[in-house]
């Protein structure tokens, strides 16, 4: 067996230096007695599960990797060892691994370096047991596999996911009451539309490679220069937003313009000569990217479906001749 730890992807919580309403910190209290009742790192115990059951089958544990669900989907209700036990049985060789972490050390300093009032200790005390606890826990696993050409894929999501979103959301709630003041205005909508147009921040996958890419835009300097890391947060966050729906806009187009576009890609060589399902879903993906998307993500789905559809009008063609 070849396994190896890799360096994970992270998933970052953190914010910036405030005062923070008693509010807030009470909500974070409650988040934290939602976590403190959590079991244990579960999703760490399947990656360790996984590795054992590879081992005694001696399949390789291919690590870190981007695992994408493109063919067949397994049931989240399956163990760890239940994957591999299908992997074996369908004669794989490898498993491909892709696990997010949690990482907390951002958020803990910040909030203990806040000034709050006597009161609120006990609630401040309790949200950074909390946020130490979930250090470096498992937040989600991908696992994928190849049979005859067909991607195999196996996703978890921690049990706590909704309480990392509230963390998200009370992050949110303090940028409203730490923003800058009327002595600094800010143009939010103009920077929003600025980043969501940047091809970087458009391509991004994980949270720290879309914060990567804003402090690298030029536009947004002056935030980064005054160390206001709420702001940030909220531009961030905006801009997503902004893609999501440019995203959701994008595919209503496209599935109207099916038809034609499916019958473009069946023109192509590169599609023609795809032997596969998986191979013909990868030239649909890179011309659909190319072409039509200015770089926005597109659903599998819709990559899938449009697939389908072309090799449906490839063997149309080829019937003619």
């Amino acid at each position: 067996m070849s396994a190896s730890t890799g360096t994970w992807r992270k998933i970052y919580l953190s914010v910036g230096r405030s005062t923070v309403p008693a509010m807030t910190l009470d909500h974070l209290a409650e988040i934290a007695a939602e976590l403190d009742v959590a079991t244990p790192d579960v999703l760490g115990e399947s990656v360790a599960e996984l590795e054992r059951a590879a081992l005694s089958h001696g399949l390789a544990v291919i690590t870190p990797a981007t695992v994408e669900a493109s063919g067949v989907t397994l049931g989240s209700t399956m163990s760890a060892s239940d994957v591999v036990e299908i992997a074996v049985r369908l004669g794989a060789s490898a498993l491909y691994l892709d696990r997010e972490l949690i990482e907390t050390d951002s958020i803990v300093e910040c909030i203990q370096q806040l000034e709050i009032e006597p009161e609120d200790r006990a609630a401040r005390d309790s949200s950074l047991r909390a946020l130490r606890r979930i250090n470096g826990y498992t937040h989600r696993i991908d696992v994928g596999f190849i049979h005859l050409g067909v991607p195999h894929s196996w996703s978890q999501d921690t049990a706590f996911a909704d309480d990392l979103e509230e963390i998200d959301n009370t992050v949110t709630a303090l940028l409203a009451e730490t923003s800058n003041g009327p002595d600094s205005p800010v143009d939010v909508t103009g920077l929003v539309e600025a980043l969501a147009s940047d091809p970087a921040f458009r391509r991004a996958r994980t949270r720290f490679e879309h914060e990567t890419a804003a402090r690298a835009l030029p536009a947004l300097a002056p935030i980064l220069e005054r160390g206001d890391r709420w702001k940030l947060i909220e531009i961030i966050q905006g801009a997503q937003g902004l893609l999501n729906q440019q995203r959701i806009d994008l595919v209503d187009e496209l599935e109207e313009r099916l038809p034609e576009l499916a019958t473009s890609l069946a023109a192509t060589d590169q599609f023609r000569s795809a032997s596969s399902a998986e191979g013909r879903r990868k030239v649909a993906l890179k011309w659909v990217m190319a072409l039509h998307t200015n770089e926005l993500g597109l659903p599998r789905d819709f990559i899938t479906e449009l697939a389908a559809a072309a090799h449906k009008a490839t063997s149309g063609q080829l019937g003619l001749l």
